[in-house]
C-alpha cells in the first residue's frame, strides 16, 4: 500500500480518561485573495460543558454538495496546534466548502464550525487578465501548487529551470476557456535549491523564484 501520508491523521479520542469535547471554534471567516482561500478562526470559550482548552484544529474540506465525512482523512485538509496563528490558506478552494473542529489534548473532538455553501458558491475569482499567482506553499517539500489565471482559451507552457538556466520541468497545457488553474511540479527527484517557475503563452509571459527545501 503506498501514500500513508498523503493526508493528515490525528490520534483516536482517549475516551477512557475523559469524553468531554474541546471547546467550539468560533468566528470562521475566509477570505479570498492571490493566494487562496484563507480561513481565520478563534478559540472557543471553555465552560462547564469542557474539561480542556483545544490543543489542536481540524480544518475539513469537502465538495460543494456533499456530506462531510470526519472518519475519512481524505476530507481532512489540515491540523493546526493551538498555539500557533489560527489561519491556513488553501490555494484550491472553488467548489470546496470548510469546516474547523478542536480537539483537546485526549483527541476529543468538538462540533464542527463551517463556512456556509453559498459564501463559497458565490465567489467567482476573476479571470480578466493574465496573472501567475504565488507559487503555494514556498518554500516547499517536495510537491508545489502553481497557480496562474488566464483570461480566454490559449495553450500555456509551464517550465522550471534551475538557477544555472537549465530546464527540469516543462508542460503544455491547452485551455479552451478562460479561468484561474492549478498544476503541481513534484521536485522530490531534485536537489534543495532556487528555482525559476515561468508561464508563457501569447502575449504574456512572467517568472516566479521557488524554494525546495528538503
Amino acid at each position: 500500500r503506498n501514500n500513508y501520508y498523503k493526508h493528515p491523521a490525528v490520534p483516536p479520542a482517549m475516551t477512557w480518561k475523559d469524553s468531554l469535547p474541546a471547546p467550539i471554534p468560533q468566528n470562521l471567516q475566509i477570505e479570498f485573495n492571490e493566494a487562496g482561500a484563507t480561513l481565520t478562526w478563534e478559540a472557543g470559550e471553555i465552560t462547564e460543558a469542557h474539561d480542556d482548552t483545544a490543543y489542536r484544529y481540524l480544518i475539513y474540506k469537502w465538495p460543494l454538495g456533499e456530506s462531510l465525512n470526519r472518519e475519512d482523512n481524505a476530507h481532512l485538509l489540515a491540523v493546526i496546534p493551538a498555539m500557533e496563528k489560527l489561519t491556513f490558506t488553501d490555494p484550491e478552494f472553488e467548489n470546496y466548502q470548510y469546516g474547523i473542529s478542536a480537539q483537546d489534548r485526549l483527541s476529543n473532538e468538538s462540533d464542527l464550525i463551517q463556512t456556509t455553501t453559498s459564501g463559497i458558491d458565490c465567489f467567482k475569482p476573476s479571470a480578466s487578465a493574465w496573472q501567475l499567482h504565488p507559487a503555494f506553499p514556498n518554500p516547499f517539500n517536495p510537491v508545489v501548487q502553481i497557480r496562474y489565471t488566464i483570461p480566454h482559451a490559449a495553450r500555456v507552457q509551464l517550465t522550471v529551470y534551475d538557477i544555472r538556466g537549465r530546464e527540469m520541468f516543462q508542460e503544455y497545457i491547452d485551455h479552451e476557456q478562460a479561468g484561474i488553474f492549478t498544476r503541481e511540479w513534484n521536485a522530490s527527484a531534485y536537489p534543495s535549491g532556487i528555482y525559476i517557475l515561468t508561464i508563457q503563452a501569447p502575449g504574456f509571459k512572467s517568472a516566479q523564484k521557488i524554494s525546495h527545501l528538503k
